[in-house]
This record gives C-alpha cells, structure tokens and sequence, in this order.
C-alpha cells in the first residue's frame, strides 16, 4: 500500500496554522488526524471491495484537508492490478475560515457549520469524522442518525463503547460497530492524551454476501462487503427512518383488516373493564381521541392539505364514519362480551339481538344508564328465545353417531338423509357425542380458546336453563388468545346452590383433526332429552317420553316438570347492575 505527502513545501505547519487559528478565534478543537490511523482506515476501505464509479467520501470537520488529500493519494492493489486509486469523489464540511480558504480551492465543500448541515439528502459512499472531543457523542449520534451512506468511520474516544445514544443510534438503525484501530495522539503533529478509537460502523446486511451460485446460503464476514452495492440505495436512507418512526401506521391494510384490528381493540376493553361505568369512560376516551386527531388536522396549513390531496367532502365523511364506527363497535361488543347478556343467549341469538337492537342503537349514546337500559331490553326478550335455543342446540349435536331412535321410530338413516330428517325424526342424545370442534391443521395460525368459547358458551346456557349452574370455566383460562389445549380434557362444573357441592357437569376434550368430544352426566342429558322432546312435540307426557327414552317414568317426571319452567328473569338486581332513582 502507498501514500502521498500530505503537504508541498509552501503550506504551513500545523503548528504554524493552529496559532493562525487561535488568532482567529478559529479553532475548534482541530487535532489533525494521524497517519497511523488514516493508513489502518485506507486499508480498511480497500478491504471493503468499493466497485464502481459512483462513489464519494465526505469529511465531516475536514480541517486542512489532510484525510481527503491522504485517500486520494493512496493506492492499493486489487485482482491482481497495481496502483489503484479509490473511485471516489471527496467532499467536505467545514467551520473555520482559517481553513475553507484553502479547502476551496481543491475540494467541493458542501457546508460550514455541522449543526446547520442537513445530512440526509447527502448521499455518500463513506462518512469520516474525528469531531471534536469535548462533544464527541453529540456529534456521532447525529452523524449515525441522519448520515445517508454505506459506511462511516469515527475517531472517538475509547469510553464511546458506553454511551448511551450512540448504542441506541446503532441498534435504530441496525447498524454494527468495529474497532479497527486503538492508539493516541501523543506523537501526532498537535500532541494529546486522549486514548483513541478508530470505529467503522455499517449495516449488518453487509456483513453477509452471496457465493458463486446464488442458490447456496450466503457467507458472513468480518468486514462489510459492497462489491455488490454500486451506490447507496433508499435502504440506506434516514429519510425513510424518520418518515417510518413518525408515521407508525400501515396503510397497505385492506378495509376488512383495519375493521377487525379495530374491533379486537374494542374488545379488549371490555375484557380489561369491570364495570359499566369502566366502559362509559373507555368510549368518552376513544371518542376524544378520535376528536383531537381531527382537531390536529385541522390546524395543517391549507397548502399542505392541498399538497396531500385531501377532499374535504370525503374528509367530513370519513369523520361521520369514524364516530359511528366507534359507537357501533362498543354496543355491539356490549351485546357480545357483557356477560349478564352473554351467559343467557346463545351466539345465535346474542346475533339476532343485536342486528335488531344496532338499527335501534345507531343515535343512542354509550353511556351507563342506556347500557342498563339495552340490556334490561335484551334480557326482556331473551325468554323469547329460550325454546330455541335448546332445539337449535340440540340438533346442533344432533349427529348421526350420537343419537338413539326413540322406541315406536326404528327407522335407519345414512348420514346424508339425516341431515334433511333429524327434525322430523324423534330421537335422544347418548351422553357421549362426537361433534365439530377446531381444525389444528388448517390455518397457519393456531387456534385459540375464543374460538371456542362461543359453543362452551352456549352448552352452558342451555344447561342452566334447564336449572343446571354450570359455570363456563373456559372462559378463565388465562385471556382469549391462549391456544386451544388440544387433547386435555376440559371439566366444567355445576354448583348445586340447594347442596353447597360441586360436580361434573359434562367433559370436552379437543382435538387437531377437528372433533370435540363431549360427555354429559347422565341425568343432565336425560334432563336435555326431556326438554327436547317436549318442545319439538315429540311426547306430550313423561309416561310416553319414559316409554318412547326407555328411561325409569320418575326420573322422567322430574325433568318434565324441570322443562316447565324455562324462563329469565328481566329483574336488574340479578344480573349485577346498579339501581338509580
């Protein structure tokens, strides 16, 4: 490797031009960078593998020029040649006037005070800087957030290493630091202490480059590689950093996806709330927040909203939008997740409910008194629904597998004729079924506890409809997006208030190819049978309904006269809600 002298024999010392400068009041911490430490930084870029005519280097505080004059000169030998210069276009930056008055007549300066310079729209190949020392970290964490090029190279000092802003500057920008050379400026031409670093700093990406072939995996590196990269590219950019960290959002979202990430959000809130009041308070804040987005549009200048091609008939549309969107979602999530309405109606019906109420709640406001007001509402008309619940139920289960004719009907059917008959057909359920729980196998996502939450749900209302407290245990099982535990066996309890005792009141176990398998207590099942019959016409009396399940006539009777009082009570203090006077 070769360099240059750094200077004829007309230019002035350096110890000549630091007396200029401090006579000029020009000196701003100028101690000259050693020619140690600019052959380990020229050997470092020759190793790098700069190609292409397309390259620069930029000086930040160049001084004298001495590290543009020295990387100019030097030479180095590549792919077999000899006496090969950089292919490189040198600039610098530069406050003392002492200086610029030489500087520009030999190289291009692209500015004077470095706090004044804009960095991100001056592409480079490399970025060289030994700043001053009594400011040194502020001047690298701006050079590594705003610097726009491939490569910089620092000489700092060596306690760098813990600094704060300069390691978040780095990992920002996924960017990695090396040392490639340790030393001081106590032989230097302006002699000081100061123990040193000389750090190259690049993007990972570099670190890695492809073999031969492009099919085989890529070959990390000691040293950044830019054989491949001809210039900087908008990857490089800290343009794109800081346009990407202050706009957070993703607009390439189609409507569907940004509606459910809004729904979800809502939902959320209902899971965090333990109160109605809790809920009224999430909505006013939501509401406000909407307000003050568009409040702070408001306030743009009208240039730049015309830049943006902003309409404001669509604007004030959208805005229309957004405020019945957000109303929209919380009473809809309301008739959803509120559990005195979700332990009473079934999916199915908690759907219908609230298609009918949304066309009634579109100007009704979401605050606490028409939140009891709703549900009061819901649960008046909830006995409406009680009948259909279990017969929609029923034959939900109502598998071909998992029923047994009743006595006078022996017919048999193949799976397809049952699907049109099981409602014209009289039959019971076997206490064991095998019915449709979630594919393992087909999303790539696994599946988790909400989806299915809703039919555990609606087993347990059924059964507490017919009497049975059956507590919906799933829905504890640490939030609703724990994975569904495939192959445990699941245990759902009724709390029998007349004994104090606890019991099983029916098992699920899960499994990946999409079967659930369900196991009832006997005499809930039986209770179920009897209900059933009753409400599809089935039987008119236990007698038949013993005859018909071939069950004992008491044990009939008893669940018939269960049946008989299938009904919800619409009384507020029952369902946990506050009285107001």
């Amino acid at each position: 490797m070769e360099q240059g002298s750094l200077f004829n024999d007309n230019q002035p010392s350096t110890h000549q031009l630091v007396a200029q400068l401090k006579t000029n009041g020009d000196d701003f911490e100028w101690y000259p960078t050693t020619n140690e430490m600019l052959l380990a930084i020229a050997d470092d870029i020759a190793d790098c593998s700069f190609i292409g005519n397309e390259h620069s280097f930029l000086d930040i505080g160049c001084g004298d020029g001495r590290v543009l004059k020295f990387m100019q000169d030097y030479r180095f030998s590549r792919f077999g040649g000899q006496g090969e210069a950089f292919p490189f276009d040198y600039y610098g930056i530069e406050k003392s006037e002492t200086h610029l008055k030489n500087l520009v007549k030999k190289y291009s300066i692209i500015g004077t005070d470095f706090w004044e310079t804009n960095l991100t729209d001056k592409q480079t190949s490399i970025i060289f800087c030994n700043p001053p020392y009594s400011e040194y970290a502020q001047w690298v964490e701006n050079i590594l957030n705003n610097g726009f090029t491939l490569s910089f190279y620092f000489v700092i000092p060596e306690r760098w290493k813990n600094n704060e802003a300069i390691r978040n500057a780095l990992k920002r920008r996924n960017l990695r630091a090396d040392v490639i050379f340790e030393g001081d400026f106590l032989g230097g031409d302006r002699a000081a202490r100061a123990k040193i670093n000389v750090v190259r700093v690049a993007n990972e990406r570099y670190f890695y480059y492809p073999r031969e072939s492009y099919s085989e995996a890529k070959v990390a590196s000691d040293k950044p590689k830019f054989t491949y990269t001809r210039k900087v590219d908008s990857s490089d950019d800290p343009f794109n950093d800081w346009f990407n960290n202050l706009f957070q959002f993703d607009l390439s979202k189609d409507e569907y996806a940004d509606k459910e990430q809004i729904r979800a959000e809502c939902r959320e809130v209902f899971v965090k709330s333990h109160s109605i009041q809790e809920l009224a308070d999430w909505y006013t804040k939501d509401l406000s927040k909407i307000q003050q987005n568009y409040e702070a549009l408001a306030k743009l200048d009208s240039n730049l909203i015309r830049e943006l091609g902003v309409n404001l008939d669509t604007l004030k549309e959208g805005v229309r939008n957004r405020f019945s969107q957000l109303k929209t979602n919380y009473w809809r999530n309301f008739l959803e997740y509120y559990e005195p309405i979700r332990q009473r109606l079934t999916e199915s019906k908690r759907n219908e409910l609230a298609n009918k109420l949304l066309r009634q709640t579109a100007t009704l406001d979401f605050t606490v008194r028409n939140m009891l007001l709703i549900t009061e509402i819901a649960i008046s008309r909830a006995n409406d629904y009680l009948e259909e619940q279990v017969k929609n139920l029923y034959l939900r289960l109502a598998d071909v597998d998992n029923v047994k004719m009743y006595k006078s009907n022996q017919r048999v059917f193949d799976k397809y004729d049952w699907r049109y008959n099981r409602e014209k057909e009289p039959f019971k359920l076997d206490f064991r079924i095998v019915t449709t729980g979630v594919n393992a196998n087909s999303s790539y996502f696994s599946p988790k506890i909400e989806q299915i939450q809703n039919n555990i749900n609606d087993l347990c209302i059924v059964l507490r409809t017919l009497g049975y407290n059956v507590e919906n245990s799933i829905a504890h099982l640490n939030g609703w997006d724990t994975p569904v535990p495939f192959g445990d066996r699941l245990e759902f309890m009724e709390n029998n208030l007349a004994t104090g005792k606890s019991e099983i009141a029916f098992e699920a176990k899960y499994y990946k190819n999409g079967n659930c398998h369900l196991r009832f207590r006997k005499d809930l099942m039986l209770a179920l049978n009897v209900a059933a019959g009753r409400l599809f016409g089935w039987v008119t009396s236990p007698e038949q309904a013993a005859d018909e399940m071939d069950e004992d006539v008491k044990e009939v009777a008893k669940y018939w006269q269960k049946s008989d009082a299938l009904c919800i009570t619409n009384k507020t203090q029952l369902i946990g809600l506050p009285n107001f006077n």
